[in-house]
């Protein structure tokens, strides 16, 4: 979920969207868990609609640096593993 907000902050039903087999209930859950540990800000909307926006904190942000090179990392081992 974190990937999703590295552009920038969602709705929460932007997030539900595009968070594919995930209920918004269960979104719901982890957001919170999220927010408890600074990785992610929510911020409750003004108006009938009551939307709330996520966001990355600047340590949300440093974890998913950190996944993406974990990903870059595995990638090129497996071409590695191709060669023996």
């Amino acid at each position: 979920m974190p990937w999703h907000l590295k552009a920038g902050p969602l709705r929460h039903r932007q997030l539900t969207e595009a968070v594919i087999g995930v209920t918004p209930k269960v979104l719901a859950e982890r957001l919170s868990t999220l927010d408890d540990a600074a990785l992610v800000s929510r911020h409750p909307g003004l108006g009938f609609l009551r939307t709330t926006t996520c966001a990355l904190t600047a340590r949300g942000m440093s974890l998913v640096e950190l996944l993406d090179a974990l990903e870059l990392w595995t990638k090129a081992g497996s071409q590695y593993e191709a060669i023996i």
